[in-house]
C-alpha cells in the first residue's frame, strides 16, 4: 500500500493508476496532551517541527536557515531556531 498525508496528495496518487492500492491518513495533533503550559514562553524562538527524514523537510530548513533565517536575526539578534523531528539527516 501507499500512503499519503493529505487527501490532495492521495487524489495526485490515484491519479497515476499504478494498480497498487492507495489510501491517506491525516496528519494530527493529540492537542489534550500537548496543551501548551500556562507559564511564560520565549518570543524569540521559532520551532519547526517536522519528520527530519522527509526531504520537503529538510529543504525547506536549509533554505530558512540559509535565507530567512539572517534576515530575522538582523532585526532580532536574540532569535532562535529549534528544529524538533525525527530522523533527521547528517546534513
Amino acid at each position: 500500500m501507499c500512503t499519503a498525508t493529505t487527501r490532495a496528495e492521495w487524489e495526485t496518487l490515484e491519479g497515476y493508476r499504478t494498480g497498487v492500492a492507495t489510501d491517506w491518513f491525516p496528519n494530527g495533533v493529540d492537542s489534550t496532551y500537548f496543551t501548551p503550559l500556562a507559564g511564560p514562553y520565549d518570543a524569540n524562538t521559532i520551532c519547526f517541527v517536522g519528520r527530519m527524514d522527509y526531504y520537503p523537510n529538510q529543504q525547506c530548513m536549509f533554505d530558512f536557515c540559509a535565507n530567512v533565517l539572517p534576515l530575522v536575526r538582523a532585526r532580532r539578534p536574540e532569535a532562535k531556531l529549534l528544529i524538533v523531528g525525527a530522523e533527521p539527516s547528517r546534513r
